[in-house]
């Protein structure tokens, strides 16, 4: 395994370790801290990868909402295929990150493989924001 393969994997391993016992032990980190986490986590990823290059995406939905077409509730863009530990991970961040306004719902929702046509939409948006 090279040297960023591993340090990326340690810090998956701390990130779900945190989760884990915070959801365990009914702790919730300070607001501070995690919009820090997500900074920090953002330069990270932001020397390594382009937006434009996501071909992958785990998809949030409600499946107890009424009609046909049911509303993306939150996305996530992956450069790989996302496995069950990213969906289980999402799940984990949805139920203790207030952020998201999911926390209540976040044991009963969906998190399903994205069609590429949705990744497409997803990625144009995403390009756009940074653009702005």
């Amino acid at each position: 395994m090279e040297k960023k393969a591993a340090i990326k994997a340690l810090f998956e391993l701390y990130e779900q370790q945190i989760t884990e016992l915070c959801l365990i032990s009914k702790i919730e980190l300070g607001d501070d801290v995690i919009a820090e986490i997500q900074h920090l986590k953002e330069i990270i990823n932001s020397n390594q990868q382009d937006p434009k290059d996501i071909k992958y995406g785990l998809m949030v939905v409600d499946p107890n909402q009424e009609g046909e077409m049911l509303d993306i509730l939150h996305f996530v863009g992956y450069w790989e295929k996302p496995t069950k530990l990213d969906a289980d991970s999402l799940r984990k961040e949805l139920m203790i990150d207030k952020v998201f306004g999911l926390t209540e719902i976040a044991h009963s929702l969906d998190i399903v493989l994205a069609p590429d046509h949705i990744v497409e939409k997803y990625v144009k948006e995403i390009i756009a924001s940074e653009e702005n």
